[in-house]
């Protein structure tokens, strides 16, 4: 419903015989949000009120909604298009009837002459969720981030993310540009050039976040990757700052 949410000028919510206008609806899920995830009110805090895919009580995702309709400008009178990268991670925890709709549904809040994509029920899934990655990964390949398919299900191959599939963890941010990948479409495979960075050598396992991990142990982790940061970070006149300043 997020594209029903975002487009039109005017949004009535109705459930049963009761309705609410979408003002009201967002006032109500902004202060129950903060209440539970900003202030944790013992009172508030029960399991019914936890949305186990993102870490956010269930009124973050009203919130959320309203989010991508400020984006698109409705509000405004000014339709903006959104970059369909952010707008199919966001929603990759939605439920859609036809898995398909994981990408259709979204391509009218995106700029068709950006993507290149248009809807086609005569494709199927793993159709569809490849060409999504192959437009995608022509503009931007932190898309790569959202796979999590090392098994190959649904027929996909690892560069292509099964949408249908809830995501284990946080997408991670960034905006890469890649000019230099080549699809290979009759074995399935994406060649990508790049350049090893870095090696991961070792993850703390008790750094790990979940759906059932409390505020307290999130705030603890986050406070660790501070004091990580604060030791690591480049000095703001170093070399990277200079390079970036000029």
């Amino acid at each position: 419903i997020r594209q029903e949410i975002a487009l039109p000028e005017q949004v009535t919510i109705h459930c049963g015989s009761e309705t609410c206008e979408w003002s009201q609806m967002t006032r109500a899920a902004s202060t129950l949000s903060s209440l539970i995830d900003d202030y944790h009110l013992n009172d508030l805090q029960s399991a019914e009120v936890w949305d186990q895919q993102s870490l956010t009580s269930v009124f973050q995702n009203a919130a959320d909604l309203a989010t991508i309709r400020h984006r698109i400008g409705i509000d405004h009178s000014n339709l903006r298009y959104q970059p369909l990268t952010n707008l199919l991670l966001e929603s990759r925890h939605c439920g859609a009837s036809d898995p398909r709709d994981k990408v259709y549904s979204m391509l009218s809040l995106s700029d068709p002459d950006v993507t290149g994509l248009t809807a086609d029920y005569r494709k199927d899934c793993s159709e569809v969720y490849k060409a999504a990655a192959i437009a995608l990964l022509n503009k931007d390949i932190g898309y790569l981030a959202a796979c999590q398919n090392p098994s190959r299900r649904n027929g996909l191959p690892s560069w292509a993310p099964d949408l249908a599939v809830p995501a284990k963890f946080f997408p991670l941010p960034g905006n890469y540009n890649c000019s230099r990948f080549v699809h290979v479409p009759e074995a399935s495979r994406l060649d990508i050039k790049g350049q090893i960075l870095d090696e991961v050598k070792a993850v703390d396992n008790q750094s790990h976040i979940s759906a059932t991990t409390s505020n307290r142990e999130i705030e603890d982790v986050l406070a660790k990757w501070w004091e990580i940061y604060k030791t690591h970070a480049p000095p703001e006149d170093g070399p990277v700052a200079r390079r970036l300043s000029q």
